[in-house]
Parts: C-alpha cells; structure tokens; sequence
C-alpha cells in the first residue's frame, strides 16, 4: 500500500511543477532557447540531488544509459513538438493527447507485455478517467480544425506514452542500475541535452542578426540569456536602448538581466526539486506497481491536484466542467487504488 501513497505523493509533485514553469516563463518567455535553458539548468540541478542521494555514487549499465538516452531525445521530441502544437491550436485538445497517451500507452504495454491483470474496477476506473480527460475540451466554443496539429497531438500521444513505457521498462527489467543512479543518469542526459539545444539556438539567432543589424559581433551573454533573441516583448523599443552616456538605462538593463537569470535558477531549482522527486516515487513505485494502475492514478492525482492548486494559487474560476472533471478524476484514482 505504501507504493500506492507513493504514487498519491508523485501526483501532487507532478501536480505543482506548473507554477515553476509559470514563473519562469512570465519572466522568460516560451521559445525554444527559453525551454532549452530551463530544461539545461533543472537537469544539472536535477542530478546534482540525486547524484548525492545515491551516495556520491554513479554505476555504469548499458541498459540503463542506453534508456536515459531515448528517454531525454523523446523529452526533447516532445518539448519541441508541443511549442508547435500549442502555437496552433487548443491547449484543452493538446492536454487530452499528451494525458492519454501517458496513462493509455503504457496501460497496453502492461496489459501485452507484462501480462498483467485488469479488473472490472481497472475497466470503469479507466472510462472514468478518459471521460474526465475529455471533458476540458467541450468547455471551449471555437475548436481548432487544421489536420497539422492533430497529426501533431497524435505524435505527441505517442511520445509521452513512450516516455511513460520506456521508464517502466527500466523498472521491471533486472539489468538496470538503483532508482535513484538512473533518475539522476536520466537528468544528467536531459541537462546535456538542453545546453547543446540552448546554446545551437542562440548561435542560429545571432547569426540571423548578425547578417541584418551587427555584422560579425560576438555572442554575449543576453544573447544566451533570451535563446539568442534578445528583442523580446518585454524588452526596451529600439528608440529606448542605451547609449554611451545614458548609463542609468544600461543599469536598468544589467538589473533586468540579473533579475532574469535570478528567476531562471530558483525556477529551475524548484521544478528540479519537485520534477525530481515525483519521477523518483514514480520509478521506486514501478517496480511494485503494475502499470495498469500506476499511470492512471499518476494522470487522475496529477489532473486533480493541479486543478485544485490553480485554484489556490491562481484564483482560476471553476466552471461546472471543471468541477465534473475533478470529480470524476478522483473517483477514478480511488477506484484504481481499491
């Protein structure tokens, strides 16, 4: 039953990491580059606390290194493809997808795969559970309708169900190394991963630049700062940017810079430590839990605790869908934990 907790502990971890993405990307914006640098610096935050839980101790395992890799490019497939999809259409549409394919995929992996067994309660817990997802999507009156972005939210089903799949994989296979070695491999990847993307995106913005306003200058640290692109929306107008003798705007500009680089550590320090520990409990909880139930009561918690903290924090209005969807999301969880 303590597996069980775990996973209830994972959810509402999971549940929480929004308001560290939120105030990151108030201050930061949601290109590519910002992703990248957000993803780059928890990972790096990330694997330094796991890399110490597991005493200062990293053990090698083809299997596992080999799993922390495909984890990190579908994480980063998935980043990348869902700033498209979000860009194009409905962001109710593009949670249902990347929801369902997250508890849906590995579901039918556990049930193929790992033969394992479902209950009626299993069967009424998992059509509560899609039901609640769908709901968020009749709340809006105008859908998007472009073929792209539903090829995109299909690939996006797929990719957060592989990411689901690979990680159980990891757990029930006897060649890996200890839950706490592989979080903290997987986050080192996914942190490589992320300067590697952050700093090719800054280049190739410079170098557009470069060619229509500065010619051959080198790349500074704003440009690292904003993925390259340093006229932002909350930047300065042309009009307004300093000059050789207008040195209080050139401070107010070094307080900005310093201000963005503040949020960005303690952002990526809070989702690290929150990410960290759910896909942790996740992990531990894998091996005791089969994935019939262990990914839905993952999506339901998550679904209801992020709900509920929006509120909270946020003051977001509750409409009578989304009352309906929280409710029913909770019994679904509790049906799979019965």
């Amino acid at each position: 039953m303590i597996y069980y907790f775990l996973l209830i502990a994972a959810s509402l971890a999971f549940g929480s990491q929004f308001m560290a993405v939120k105030a990151y990307e108030k201050t930061n914006g949601q290109t590519i580059g910002a992703s990248a640098r957000f993803s780059a610096f928890y990972g790096m935050f990330a694997f330094v606390i796991f890399f110490c839980a597991s005493g200062c101790r990293l053990s090698w395992s083809a299997f596992s290194s080999v799993l922390a890799v495909l984890l990190a490019c579908v994480g980063v497939a998935c980043n990348m493809v869902g700033l498209k999809t979000l860009s194009m259409g409905d962001i109710a549409v593009y949670s249902l997808f990347m929801m369902l394919g997250g508890m849906m995929v590995p579901f039918v992996y556990g049930v193929l795969f790992l033969h394992e067994k479902i209950g009626v309660w299993n069967v009424v817990g998992l059509i509560l559970l899609v039901s609640a997802l769908v709901l968020p999507v009749f709340d809006k009156k105008k859908q998007k309708g472009r073929v792209l972005f539903y090829l995109l939210c299909i690939a996006l089903f797929f990719l957060n169900g592989m990411s689901s799949t690979l990680s159980k994989v990891h757990q029930v296979d006897g060649r890996g190394v200890s839950s706490s070695e592989f979080t903290a491999m997987l986050f080192g990847v996914q942190s490589v991963f992320g300067f590697c993307i952050w700093l090719i995106t800054a280049c190739m913005q410079k170098s557009r630049r470069g060619k229509a306003e500065i010619g051959s200058a080198p790349l500074t640290g704003a440009d690292l700062q904003t993925g390259g692109n340093c006229r932002t929306e909350r930047e300065e107008p042309p009009e307004s940017i300093a000059t050789e003798g207008d040195e209080n705007t050139v401070d107010e500009r070094k307080k900005e810079r310093k201000r963005r680089w503040i949020t960005t550590l303690l952002c990526a320090l809070a989702f690290a430590v929150l990410n960290g520990s759910g896909t942790f409990m996740q992990v531990v909880s894998a091996k005791h839990v089969a994935a019939t139930a262990q990914f839905p009561i993952i999506t339901g918690g998550t679904l209801v605790f992020s709900a509920v903290l929006g509120r909270l924090m946020y003051r977001e209005k509750f409409t009578k869908l989304k009352i309906a969807q929280i409710a029913v999301a909770f019994a679904a969880t509790i049906l799979f934990i019965l």
